[in-house]
Protein backbone atom coordinates (compact mmCIF):
# COMPACT_ATOMS: atom_id res chain seq x y z
CA UNK A 1 0.00 0.00 0.00
CA UNK A 2 1.12 3.32 -1.02
CA UNK A 3 0.15 7.09 -0.40
CA UNK A 4 1.21 10.14 -2.21
CA UNK A 5 3.65 12.52 -1.04
CA UNK A 6 3.46 15.96 -2.81
CA UNK A 7 2.10 14.52 -5.97
CA UNK A 8 6.09 13.31 -6.55
CA UNK A 9 7.59 11.30 -3.89
CA UNK A 10 5.80 7.80 -2.46
CA UNK A 11 6.34 5.83 0.39
CA UNK A 12 7.10 2.67 0.02
CA UNK A 13 7.55 -0.86 2.36
CA UNK A 14 10.61 -1.31 4.14
CA UNK A 15 12.43 -4.82 2.56
CA UNK A 16 13.59 -6.89 5.37
CA UNK A 17 16.80 -8.81 4.54
CA UNK A 18 14.91 -11.74 4.15
CA UNK A 19 12.83 -10.38 1.37
CA UNK A 20 15.73 -9.02 -0.75
CA UNK A 21 16.84 -10.99 -3.81
CA UNK A 22 20.66 -12.43 -4.07
CA UNK A 23 22.98 -9.55 -4.35
CA UNK A 24 21.43 -6.82 -2.61
CA UNK A 25 22.13 -7.15 0.88
CA UNK A 26 24.31 -5.18 2.90
CA UNK A 27 27.28 -5.55 0.48
CA UNK A 28 25.11 -3.89 -2.23
CA UNK A 29 25.67 -1.23 -4.80
CA UNK A 30 23.14 1.49 -3.10
CA UNK A 31 25.52 1.12 0.85
CA UNK A 32 28.90 0.86 -1.07
CA UNK A 33 27.88 4.42 -2.90
CA UNK A 34 25.81 5.32 0.40
CA UNK A 35 29.48 5.57 2.19
CA UNK A 36 30.59 8.00 -0.03
CA UNK A 37 27.40 10.17 -0.29
CA UNK A 38 27.93 13.93 1.26
CA UNK A 39 31.69 14.38 1.22
CA UNK A 40 32.39 17.19 4.04
CA UNK A 41 35.67 18.42 2.30
CA UNK A 42 35.22 18.18 -1.48
CA UNK A 43 38.19 20.27 -2.17
CA UNK A 44 39.89 17.59 -0.80
CA UNK A 45 38.31 14.72 -2.00
CA UNK A 46 38.11 15.78 -5.92
CA UNK A 47 41.89 16.87 -6.00
CA UNK A 48 42.50 12.76 -4.89
CA UNK A 49 40.59 11.76 -7.34
CA UNK A 50 42.31 13.50 -9.99
CA UNK A 51 45.84 12.90 -8.16
CA UNK A 52 44.76 9.45 -8.43
CA UNK A 53 44.06 9.60 -12.09
CA UNK A 54 47.20 11.90 -12.93
CA UNK A 55 49.73 9.57 -11.07
CA UNK A 56 47.99 5.84 -13.00
CA UNK A 57 46.47 4.12 -10.17
CA UNK A 58 46.85 2.55 -6.81
CA UNK A 59 50.00 0.48 -7.18
CA UNK A 60 51.89 3.34 -9.24
CA UNK A 61 51.49 5.54 -6.26
CA UNK A 62 52.73 3.04 -3.67
CA UNK A 63 55.71 1.93 -5.45
CA UNK A 64 56.43 5.81 -6.35
CA UNK A 65 56.06 6.64 -2.40
CA UNK A 66 57.71 3.94 -1.13
CA UNK A 67 60.78 4.49 -3.52
CA UNK A 68 61.60 7.93 -2.12
CA UNK A 69 61.58 6.72 1.25
CA UNK A 70 64.09 4.34 0.05
CA UNK A 71 66.08 6.44 -2.25
CA UNK A 72 66.37 9.59 0.97
CA UNK A 73 68.07 6.66 3.00
CA UNK A 74 70.36 5.76 0.25
CA UNK A 75 71.59 9.07 0.17
CA UNK A 76 71.87 9.63 3.94
CA UNK A 77 73.76 6.25 3.76
CA UNK A 78 75.89 6.75 0.65
CA UNK A 79 76.77 9.98 2.20
CA UNK A 80 77.91 9.11 5.61
CA UNK A 81 79.81 6.41 3.54
CA UNK A 82 81.59 8.76 1.59
CA UNK A 83 82.31 11.07 5.11
CA UNK A 84 83.69 8.73 7.47
CA UNK A 85 84.26 5.48 6.04
CA UNK A 86 85.98 5.83 2.34
CA UNK A 87 90.16 5.50 3.01
CA UNK A 88 90.62 8.52 1.08
CA UNK A 89 94.58 7.30 0.98
CA UNK A 90 93.47 3.95 -1.16
CA UNK A 91 91.75 6.02 -3.44
CA UNK A 92 94.32 8.77 -4.23
CA UNK A 93 97.24 6.56 -4.17
CA UNK A 94 96.43 3.25 -5.41
CA UNK A 95 98.95 1.61 -7.17
CA UNK A 96 101.64 4.50 -6.26
CA UNK A 97 105.40 2.75 -6.79
CA UNK A 98 107.15 1.81 -3.43
CA UNK A 99 110.27 3.07 -3.97
CA UNK A 100 113.23 1.54 -1.48
CA UNK A 101 117.24 2.69 -1.86
CA UNK A 102 115.64 4.14 -5.43
CA UNK A 103 114.77 0.69 -6.25
CA UNK A 104 110.76 0.12 -6.99
CA UNK A 105 110.16 -2.86 -5.12
CA UNK A 106 105.96 -3.24 -5.73
CA UNK A 107 102.59 -0.85 -5.56
CA UNK A 108 100.79 0.36 -3.02
CA UNK A 109 97.65 -1.33 -2.03
CA UNK A 110 98.72 -4.07 -4.67
CA UNK A 111 96.40 -7.21 -4.91
CA UNK A 112 93.66 -5.27 -3.04
CA UNK A 113 90.06 -5.09 -4.63
CA UNK A 114 88.28 -2.08 -4.76
CA UNK A 115 85.97 -2.89 -1.95
CA UNK A 116 89.14 -2.39 0.32
CA UNK A 117 88.30 1.34 -0.18
CA UNK A 118 85.84 1.49 2.04
CA UNK A 119 86.17 0.47 5.97
CA UNK A 120 83.18 0.63 8.28
CA UNK A 121 85.86 -0.13 10.95
CA UNK A 122 86.47 3.78 11.10
CA UNK A 123 83.32 4.45 13.07
CA UNK A 124 85.06 2.95 16.05
CA UNK A 125 87.69 5.57 15.53
CA UNK A 126 85.98 8.70 15.11
CA UNK A 127 86.78 11.34 17.51
CA UNK A 128 84.42 12.96 20.13
CA UNK A 129 83.27 15.87 18.08
CA UNK A 130 83.14 13.78 14.96
CA UNK A 131 80.96 11.38 16.64
CA UNK A 132 78.53 13.60 17.94
CA UNK A 133 78.67 15.28 14.24
CA UNK A 134 77.23 11.90 12.88
CA UNK A 135 74.93 11.05 16.06
CA UNK A 136 73.03 14.55 14.81
CA UNK A 137 73.61 14.31 11.21
CA UNK A 138 71.44 10.54 12.08
CA UNK A 139 69.38 12.73 14.05
CA UNK A 140 68.17 14.79 11.66
CA UNK A 141 67.77 12.67 8.68
CA UNK A 142 65.85 10.36 11.11
CA UNK A 143 63.06 12.38 11.98
CA UNK A 144 63.21 13.64 7.90
CA UNK A 145 62.32 10.12 7.26
CA UNK A 146 59.94 9.47 9.87
CA UNK A 147 58.00 12.66 8.74
CA UNK A 148 58.32 11.57 5.23
CA UNK A 149 56.98 7.98 6.47
CA UNK A 150 53.77 8.93 8.00
CA UNK A 151 53.24 11.51 5.17
CA UNK A 152 54.17 8.01 2.62
CA UNK A 153 51.15 6.37 4.81
CA UNK A 154 48.93 8.31 4.70
CA UNK A 155 48.96 8.93 0.50
CA UNK A 156 48.96 5.34 0.72
CA UNK A 157 45.66 5.26 3.04
CA UNK A 158 43.86 8.25 0.50
CA UNK A 159 45.18 5.92 -2.52
CA UNK A 160 43.65 2.88 -1.63
CA UNK A 161 40.30 4.61 -0.73
CA UNK A 162 40.45 6.56 -4.51
CA UNK A 163 41.23 2.79 -5.36
CA UNK A 164 37.67 1.39 -4.01
CA UNK A 165 36.03 4.68 -4.96
CA UNK A 166 36.71 4.09 -8.70
CA UNK A 167 36.13 0.35 -8.94
CA UNK A 168 33.00 0.56 -6.92
CA UNK A 169 31.14 3.97 -7.58
CA UNK A 170 33.01 4.85 -10.92
CA UNK A 171 33.71 1.31 -12.30
CA UNK A 172 36.95 1.93 -13.75
CA UNK A 173 39.86 -0.11 -12.70
CA UNK A 174 43.55 0.91 -12.34
CA UNK A 175 44.33 -0.74 -15.54
CA UNK A 176 42.13 1.26 -17.91
CA UNK A 177 43.21 4.64 -16.40
CA UNK A 178 45.83 4.73 -18.81
CA UNK A 179 43.39 4.62 -22.04
CA UNK A 180 40.84 7.04 -20.20
CA UNK A 181 41.25 10.90 -20.42
CA UNK A 182 40.79 13.63 -17.86
CA UNK A 183 37.38 14.58 -19.15
CA UNK A 184 35.76 11.02 -19.71
CA UNK A 185 36.53 10.21 -16.01
CA UNK A 186 35.42 13.74 -15.11
CA UNK A 187 31.99 13.09 -16.93
CA UNK A 188 31.44 9.95 -15.33
CA UNK A 189 31.37 11.25 -11.98
CA UNK A 190 29.23 13.86 -12.48
CA UNK A 191 26.91 11.21 -13.99
CA UNK A 192 27.38 9.20 -10.77
CA UNK A 193 25.77 11.54 -8.47
CA UNK A 194 22.25 10.12 -8.68
CA UNK A 195 23.85 7.40 -6.84
CA UNK A 196 25.98 9.29 -5.14
CA UNK A 197 25.18 12.71 -3.71
CA UNK A 198 28.47 14.34 -3.02
CA UNK A 199 27.52 17.91 -2.12
CA UNK A 200 24.54 18.87 0.50
CA UNK A 201 24.48 22.73 -0.72
CA UNK A 202 23.80 21.90 -4.39
CA UNK A 203 21.62 19.25 -6.03
CA UNK A 204 24.20 19.06 -8.26
CA UNK A 205 27.85 19.55 -9.53
CA UNK A 206 28.68 20.27 -13.10
CA UNK A 207 32.46 19.39 -14.14
CA UNK A 208 33.26 23.45 -13.89
CA UNK A 209 32.31 22.64 -10.21
CA UNK A 210 34.60 19.83 -9.52
CA UNK A 211 37.64 21.68 -11.59
CA UNK A 212 36.76 24.87 -9.85
CA UNK A 213 37.16 22.93 -6.38
CA UNK A 214 40.77 21.10 -7.73
CA UNK A 215 42.23 23.99 -9.02
CA UNK A 216 41.27 26.65 -6.02
CA UNK A 217 44.82 27.31 -4.41
CA UNK A 218 46.11 27.37 -7.47
CA UNK A 219 44.15 30.41 -8.36
CA UNK A 220 44.28 31.83 -5.34
CA UNK A 221 48.45 31.91 -6.04
CA UNK A 222 47.05 33.16 -9.79
CA UNK A 223 45.09 35.67 -8.65
CA UNK A 224 47.68 37.05 -6.33
CA UNK A 225 50.45 36.91 -8.75
CA UNK A 226 48.10 38.61 -11.47
CA UNK A 227 47.22 41.41 -8.87
CA UNK A 228 50.42 42.06 -7.48
CA UNK A 229 50.38 40.67 -4.22
CA UNK A 230 52.93 38.26 -4.27
CA UNK A 231 55.96 39.75 -6.18
CA UNK A 232 58.88 37.30 -7.62
CA UNK A 233 61.20 39.97 -8.60
CA UNK A 234 63.96 40.72 -6.44
CA UNK A 235 67.17 43.03 -6.89
CA UNK A 236 70.79 41.14 -7.02
CA UNK A 237 74.05 42.83 -6.73
CA UNK A 238 75.64 43.39 -10.39
CA UNK A 239 73.03 41.59 -12.51
CA UNK A 240 70.40 43.67 -11.20
CA UNK A 241 66.96 42.90 -11.06
CA UNK A 242 65.40 39.24 -11.81
CA UNK A 243 62.61 36.85 -11.42
CA UNK A 244 63.25 33.81 -9.40
CA UNK A 245 61.13 31.20 -7.74
CA UNK A 246 61.96 27.60 -6.91
CA UNK A 247 60.17 24.67 -5.47
CA UNK A 248 61.07 25.53 -1.78
CA UNK A 249 60.10 29.28 -1.84
CA UNK A 250 56.76 28.01 -3.32
CA UNK A 251 56.14 25.55 -0.99
CA UNK A 252 56.44 28.22 2.32
CA UNK A 253 54.95 30.47 0.35
CA UNK A 254 51.33 28.13 0.01
CA UNK A 255 51.89 26.54 3.70
CA UNK A 256 52.05 30.74 4.50
CA UNK A 257 49.57 32.01 2.77
CA UNK A 258 46.86 29.17 2.70
CA UNK A 259 47.52 27.58 6.41
CA UNK A 260 46.65 30.49 8.47
CA UNK A 261 43.72 32.71 6.96
CA UNK A 262 41.84 29.75 5.97
CA UNK A 263 39.79 27.31 8.74
CA UNK A 264 39.16 24.69 5.91
CA UNK A 265 40.59 24.01 2.35
CA UNK A 266 38.14 26.33 1.10
CA UNK A 267 36.36 28.52 3.92
CA UNK A 268 37.70 32.09 5.17
CA UNK A 269 38.12 32.34 8.95
CA UNK A 270 35.73 35.47 9.41
CA UNK A 271 38.74 37.66 11.08
CA UNK A 272 40.08 37.87 7.57
CA UNK A 273 36.70 38.96 6.58
CA UNK A 274 36.77 42.19 8.39
CA UNK A 275 38.66 45.44 7.62
CA UNK A 276 39.11 46.73 10.45
CA UNK A 277 41.50 43.41 11.42
CA UNK A 278 43.57 44.12 8.33
CA UNK A 279 47.05 45.75 10.45
CA UNK A 280 46.56 43.01 13.40
CA UNK A 281 46.20 40.45 10.07
CA UNK A 282 49.48 41.89 8.65
CA UNK A 283 51.33 42.01 11.94
CA UNK A 284 50.78 38.39 12.27
CA UNK A 285 51.42 37.27 8.90
CA UNK A 286 54.63 39.51 9.00
CA UNK A 287 55.63 37.44 12.52
CA UNK A 288 54.72 34.03 10.65
CA UNK A 289 56.91 34.78 7.43
CA UNK A 290 59.77 35.90 9.98
CA UNK A 291 59.70 32.12 11.70
CA UNK A 292 59.11 30.37 8.86
CA UNK A 293 62.78 31.85 7.18
CA UNK A 294 64.02 31.52 10.41
CA UNK A 295 63.22 27.77 10.49
CA UNK A 296 64.75 27.55 6.61
CA UNK A 297 67.57 29.24 7.86
CA UNK A 298 68.25 26.53 10.31
CA UNK A 299 67.47 23.99 7.71
CA UNK A 300 69.41 25.17 5.11
CA UNK A 301 72.53 23.62 5.72
CA UNK A 302 70.73 20.01 5.65
CA UNK A 303 68.47 20.66 3.05
CA UNK A 304 71.45 22.24 0.75
CA UNK A 305 73.74 19.12 1.22
CA UNK A 306 70.74 16.95 0.72
CA UNK A 307 69.73 19.18 -2.69
CA UNK A 308 73.12 18.90 -4.15
CA UNK A 309 73.71 15.35 -3.71
CA UNK A 310 70.40 14.37 -5.10
CA UNK A 311 71.43 15.78 -8.08
CA UNK A 312 74.63 14.76 -8.13
CA UNK A 313 73.23 11.07 -8.15
CA UNK A 314 70.40 12.29 -10.44
CA UNK A 315 71.87 14.15 -13.31
CA UNK A 316 75.35 13.13 -13.02
CA UNK A 317 75.46 10.52 -16.06
CA UNK A 318 73.47 12.60 -18.07
CA UNK A 319 75.56 15.17 -18.20
CA UNK A 320 78.64 12.89 -18.59
CA UNK A 321 76.93 11.45 -21.87
CA UNK A 322 75.80 14.60 -22.79
CA UNK A 323 77.11 17.84 -21.27
CA UNK A 324 75.22 20.24 -23.51
CA UNK A 325 72.01 19.61 -20.83
CA UNK A 326 73.86 22.28 -18.63
CA UNK A 327 72.67 25.18 -21.44
CA UNK A 328 69.50 23.67 -22.49
CA UNK A 329 66.50 25.57 -22.20
CA UNK A 330 63.44 25.08 -19.97
CA UNK A 331 60.01 26.23 -18.73
CA UNK A 332 60.76 28.25 -15.31
CA UNK A 333 58.21 27.61 -12.45
CA UNK A 334 57.73 31.24 -12.18
CA UNK A 335 57.17 30.87 -15.75
CA UNK A 336 54.12 28.43 -15.37
CA UNK A 337 52.58 30.43 -12.83
CA UNK A 338 52.72 33.44 -15.10
CA UNK A 339 51.41 31.02 -18.33
CA UNK A 340 48.82 29.40 -16.08
CA UNK A 341 44.70 30.06 -16.96
CA UNK A 342 42.16 29.76 -13.80
CA UNK A 343 40.94 26.67 -13.30
CA UNK A 344 43.75 24.73 -15.82
CA UNK A 345 45.20 21.85 -14.02
CA UNK A 346 48.47 20.56 -14.43
CA UNK A 347 48.40 17.95 -17.19
CA UNK A 348 46.56 20.65 -19.36
CA UNK A 349 49.08 23.12 -18.05
CA UNK A 350 51.79 20.58 -18.98
CA UNK A 351 50.32 20.07 -22.22
CA UNK A 352 50.24 23.66 -23.44
CA UNK A 353 54.02 24.30 -22.40
CA UNK A 354 55.14 21.25 -24.62
CA UNK A 355 53.45 22.52 -27.29
CA UNK A 356 54.77 25.79 -26.69
CA UNK A 357 58.75 24.72 -25.65
CA UNK A 358 59.90 24.46 -29.80
CA UNK A 359 58.00 27.77 -31.01
CA UNK A 360 59.52 29.45 -27.77
CA UNK A 361 62.78 28.05 -27.99
CA UNK A 362 62.99 29.51 -31.97
CA UNK A 363 61.54 32.46 -30.45
CA UNK A 364 64.75 33.02 -27.65
CA UNK A 365 67.20 31.95 -29.73
CA UNK A 366 65.98 35.29 -32.05
CA UNK A 367 67.76 37.02 -29.86
CA UNK A 368 71.54 36.03 -29.90
CA UNK A 369 73.44 35.67 -26.60
CA UNK A 370 75.43 38.92 -25.79
CA UNK A 371 78.73 39.09 -27.73
CA UNK A 372 81.51 38.96 -24.53
CA UNK A 373 79.73 35.32 -23.29
CA UNK A 374 80.03 34.29 -26.84
CA UNK A 375 83.77 35.15 -26.89
CA UNK A 376 84.90 34.15 -23.69
CA UNK A 377 83.23 30.83 -24.61
CA UNK A 378 85.23 30.15 -27.67
CA UNK A 379 88.45 31.46 -25.95
CA UNK A 380 87.60 28.77 -23.10
CA UNK A 381 86.51 25.97 -25.88
CA UNK A 382 89.92 26.49 -28.01
CA UNK A 383 92.36 26.46 -25.12
CA UNK A 384 90.52 23.33 -23.80
CA UNK A 385 90.38 21.90 -27.43
CA UNK A 386 94.20 22.52 -27.82
CA UNK A 387 95.34 20.81 -24.94
CA UNK A 388 92.83 17.71 -25.88
CA UNK A 389 94.22 17.29 -29.07
CA UNK A 390 97.89 17.55 -27.46
CA UNK A 391 96.94 14.60 -25.13
CA UNK A 392 95.31 12.30 -27.37
CA UNK A 393 97.72 12.89 -30.06
CA UNK A 394 100.35 12.14 -27.67
CA UNK A 395 98.21 9.12 -26.88
CA UNK A 396 98.46 7.93 -30.36
CA UNK A 397 102.47 7.95 -30.44
CA UNK A 398 102.33 6.23 -27.39
CA UNK A 399 99.94 4.07 -26.29
CA UNK A 400 101.59 3.76 -22.81
CA UNK A 401 100.53 7.09 -21.63
CA UNK A 402 97.10 6.21 -21.36
CA UNK A 403 98.04 3.94 -17.95
CA UNK A 404 100.21 7.46 -16.76
CA UNK A 405 98.34 9.24 -13.93
CA UNK A 406 95.43 10.81 -13.92
CA UNK A 407 95.81 11.14 -17.90
CA UNK A 408 92.01 9.62 -18.08
CA UNK A 409 91.23 12.81 -15.79
CA UNK A 410 92.57 15.06 -17.97
CA UNK A 411 91.27 13.73 -20.89
CA UNK A 412 87.60 13.60 -19.36
CA UNK A 413 87.60 16.77 -18.05
CA UNK A 414 88.85 18.88 -21.38
CA UNK A 415 86.47 16.65 -23.15
CA UNK A 416 83.79 18.44 -20.58
CA UNK A 417 84.77 21.62 -21.01
CA UNK A 418 84.54 22.00 -24.69
CA UNK A 419 81.43 20.29 -24.93
CA UNK A 420 79.97 22.83 -22.53
CA UNK A 421 81.65 25.75 -24.45
CA UNK A 422 80.37 24.45 -27.91
CA UNK A 423 76.76 24.40 -26.51
CA UNK A 424 77.24 27.93 -25.70
CA UNK A 425 77.89 28.94 -29.05
CA UNK A 426 75.37 29.64 -31.77
CA UNK A 427 75.31 27.55 -35.16
CA UNK A 428 76.76 29.99 -37.30
CA UNK A 429 74.96 28.69 -40.71
CA UNK A 430 71.24 29.41 -38.78
CA UNK A 431 69.83 32.62 -39.87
Amino acid sequence: MTASLHGKHRYQRIVSEEDKPPGEHSGSTKQTSFQWGLVKNLDDFFSQIYTYYSRQGFVCICVEELFKLVQFVFIVFISLILLMCVDYDFVLHYGDPIVVNGTTVGHRFQGQSVFSAIDFTKLNQLKIDQMFGVILFLFVAGLFWLGQSVYVAKKIWEAWQMKKFYSQILQICDDELINKSWSQVLQTLVSKQDEVPLCIDKERLTELDVVHRIARRNNFLLAMENKGVVSHLYRFPLIGERTFLTFGMKFNLKMILFSDPFATSWQLRDEYRKAANKFELAERLSRKFFWIGLVNLLLFPFVFAYQVLYSFFSYADVIKRNPSTLSSRRWSLYSRIRLRHFNELDHELKYRVDKGYKPGKEYMDCFPMKRIFIVIAQTIGFFAGSWLAIVLLANVVNEQLLFADYILVVISVLGFIVSVARSLIPDENLP
